[in-house]
């Protein structure tokens, strides 16, 4: 076995394990699992990572909406996961904050041979109690169209503020699946100097 395949054997024996037969036959996730599974036991490592993604699809439609990294960052990220993470989260009045964000379970949707998705953020500074300091719905807009099932999709936030008061601040990022209507949010610290 090749060092990708052992990992791979134990994720669907676990997910086989606990799952009762019927859900692995409604469950078009589960079925592609125990597809890959013996297709890896023939030694189709090919097909078997082919079918682990059919599985990964199906999945991919029904978890919930959620950010799953939303960090500081030093500058603005050129690649998915390739982001600097900031070591301070002070800013001096004028200074660019710039924030990587992972959506993650955002509605993809097919439309002949393309696949469609498309987001939107609304970003807010907020004073430690809620109150909103400064916001701007619609901060960025995001419509794709690809040949691909993209997954590995990331936002930067770019914002640059000017007269804001020396304190310790939120910074509401909310990122909106707009097939969908869900959203996802997250606050990170941030302070203005004197």
């Amino acid at each position: 076995m090749t060092r990708y395949s052992l990992p791979l054997i134990v994720l669907i024996a676990l997910l086989l394990a606990a799952a009762p037969a019927w859900a692995v036959e409604t469950n078009p996730a589960l079925s592609a699992l125990t597809q890959a599974q013996g297709e890896l036991e023939q030694g189709k490592k090919m097909e078997a990572f082919r079918t682990t993604e059919k599985a990964l699809s199906a999945l991919w439609d029904h978890i919930p909406f959620s950010l799953d990294a939303v960090v500081l960052t030093e500058g603005p990220t050129q690649g998915y996961g390739l982001f600097t993470p900031r070591k301070s989260n002070t800013y001096r009045q004028g200074q660019t904050i710039y924030a990587y964000v992972e959506p993650l379970g955002q509605r993809i949707r097919k439309k002949g041979d393309l696949y469609v998705f498309s987001l939107s953020a609304d970003v807010a500074l907020l004073k430690p109690d809620g109150t909103i300091l400064w916001g701007k719905d619609d901060f960025a807009q995001w419509k794709f169209t690809s040949r691909r099932a993209n997954r590995e999709f990331f936002i930067n936030i770019r914002l640059t503020l000017n007269k804001i008061p020396a304190g310790e601040y939120l910074l509401s990022i909310r990122v909106n699946d707009r097939l969908t209507g869900r959203a996802a949010s997250h606050k990170l610290k941030v302070v203005f100097a004197k």
